[in-house]
């Protein structure tokens, strides 16, 4: 398969995608697919996406725009669309979603949010599981949607995308050990021709000298506070090193965990120390990930970690939490630590700043591409597995 030897079938695939206003990583997460999928030619997916034209097109900037498809009858509060979700609610079948998938002859229809009853085969993709394990982390509610919505996926959907071997395992575990599965570790994009120079972070941030480099949004799970309590017990002996940390600062599920964050970094007085730069576009998060010491993720869990893939596509060391998905993704140059454990962090927090051993260079752009057909490559295979069931 896919040696050039002979020509695969084609698949039009179709995804129905919202507006990510909360979660960046899902917004990276399609667009690195479906420019995988875009770049390996050869493979013979044809990705189509369907967006209501409502939506603000600005939030998918840097998807391919050739299979972006704005449409009318998804805008919400017309007509067609009342009358589409009052026929879901009472019929559960999907009439306009079934009708742009005959209309756009679509094979099948991936990542499905919620499985509506449509004429074609429907795969879904579940990221983690991390209310099973942390769920001190949601709601009663949320963790009662959660778990209804990813029975009902393994019950209606003819396949479930995991995006680890770890996730799989917890999928059969706790949901259904009868459902068709594929795991999909996915792949970051890095557009290393577009990174300039040290310079922009100099002028643009103020960020001058080495620093660390965490690129996790304030979500509770991540475990920012293990760093700041780790850059206290280094500050208390006279050790100052700088961490820089990019991501929204909105935790929907505990809206006041970014104000406690602030609270003790304002304490210890570690500004000096932990630079909050919010969101910032891609491309200065690049710049970022090229001019860092190293890498850090102290996340308590992670579905698959888009932080431990920027790591080793730009072949830069990382300082993460010894976690079983982190295991999995086993980064070259990664250090693992124990995420509930400050001192143990901060030691080797220090022992890196010290150092002078750097990973050696390599072509990013070549282990870029190589990741992405990888990437493409598993992709086709799941779709095969569930058309052909």
């Amino acid at each position: 398969m896919c040696n050039g030897l002979e020509k695969l079938r084609k698949i039009k695939v179709a995804f129905f995608l919202n507006d990510f206003k909360d979660w960046s990583g899902g917004l990276n997460y399609y667009k690195n697919l479906l420019l995988a999928i875009i770049e390996n030619k050869d493979l013979n997916i044809e990705p189509i996406v369907f967006i209501s034209s409502d939506t603000d097109i600005k939030i998918f900037k840097g998807y391919p725009s050739e299979v972006i498809h704005k449409i009318r009858m998804l805008s919400r509060w017309n007509w067609l669309w009342i009358v589409d979700k009052l026929y879901n609610k009472f019929f559960n079948h999907a009439v306009i979603k079934d009708y742009l998938l005959k209309k756009y002859k679509i094979d099948i229809v991936s990542h499905v949010v919620i499985d509506h009853k449509v004429s074609i085969p429907q795969i879904a993709w579940i990221p983690d599981f991390q209310h099973k394990y942390l769920p001190e982390m949601f709601s009663e509610n949320e963790i009662e949607q959660r778990d209804r919505c990813f029975t009902l996926l393994a019950n209606k959907c003819k396949l479930i995308i995991l995006s680890s071997y770890c996730a799989q395992r917890d999928f059969i575990k706790f949901y259904s050990s009868n459902t068709l599965t594929g795991v999909l570790q996915f792949v970051v994009d890095i557009e290393n021709n577009n990174i300039v120079d040290v310079k922009v972070l100099q002028k643009k941030y103020g960020i001058i000298g080495k620093f660390f480099y965490m690129p996790n949004q304030y979500w509770k799970h991540k475990n920012h506070i293990i760093v700041l309590q780790a850059l206290n017990i280094l500050k208390k002996i006279g050790k100052d090193i700088l961490v820089v940390s990019t991501g929204s600062t909105y935790d929907y599920r505990n809206k006041t965990h970014f104000a406690k964050i602030e609270e003790y970094m304002n304490k210890h007085k570690l500004k000096d120390n932990y630079m909050i730069l919010g969101k910032v576009p891609y491309s200065d998060v690049q710049v970022l990930a090229k001019y860092c010491i190293s890498f850090i993720n102290p996340s308590l869990f992670e579905g698959w970690s888009t932080t431990v893939e920027e790591a080793k596509a730009m072949n830069k060391k990382i300082v993460l939490s010894d976690i079983s998905v982190h295991r999995e993704q086993a980064p070259e140059y990664g250090i693992f630590f124990d995420s509930a454990n400050a001192e143990q962090l901060a030691e080797i927090l220090w022992n890196v700043w010290c150092s002078d051993d750097c990973p050696p260079s390599a072509n990013i752009q070549k282990l870029n591409k190589a990741n992405k057909r990888r990437f493409a490559i598993q992709y086709r295979k799941i779709l095969e597995k569930a058309i052909e069931k």
